[in-house]
């Protein structure tokens, strides 16, 4: 993640979304899970047209801070 997160930084393109979708299936592997939906987010934001960023988006589209948020 160290050399995605590199790339990126400074790139407010994010390479049309391949190094957010990156960051985010790195994020996804080490469980961090809101980080992850976040990232696939930014790379659906930057190429909505790429099916993968938009799957992994839609994959996560279930988590959710509800359970954090006091009623």
């Amino acid at each position: 993640m160290a050399i995605y997160l590199f790339m990126a930084d400074a790139d407010p393109s994010l390479d049309a979304g391949y190094l957010a979708k990156r960051i985010g299936w790195c994020c996804e592997l080490l469980g961090d899970l809101h980080a992850a939906k976040w990232w696939y987010g930014c790379a659906v934001e930057e190429n909505p047209k790429i099916p993968a960023y938009v799957e992994a988006r839609q994959r996560l589209d279930g988590i959710s801070i509800a359970a954090l948020i006091a009623p």
